[in-house]
């Protein structure tokens, strides 16, 4: 409900629906997981968490090929701003 509240408030504030998204991971609920990560990524292409964590979200459902263009793009955007991928 936080961030379903905060999102209403600022619907363009991309981590609030980072965090909603791996709420709904967190129960099982990959794809609404997966719009929410989706949703931050639009609204901030460079929040590479959002790419890790969807990436987790399509593996748990099958989709390795989705789950492995996210995972490289995680490690592009981590190498970019000058942080190491493992230090999450």
């Amino acid at each position: 409900d936080y961030y379903d509240k905060t999102i209403e408030l600022d619907p363009d504030y991309a981590e609030a629906y980072y965090n909603r998204g791996s709420a709904y991971s967190i129960k099982g609920e990959y794809g609404k997981g997966i719009e929410d990560y989706s949703k931050a990524i639009k609204l901030n292409p460079d929040l590479a968490v959002a790419y890790y964590y969807r990436a987790l979200a399509y593996e748990a459902l099958g989709e390795t090929e989705k789950a492995e263009a996210d995972r490289k793009m995680y490690e592009k955007l981590r190498a970019e701003q000058g942080d190491s991928p493992d230090s999450d």
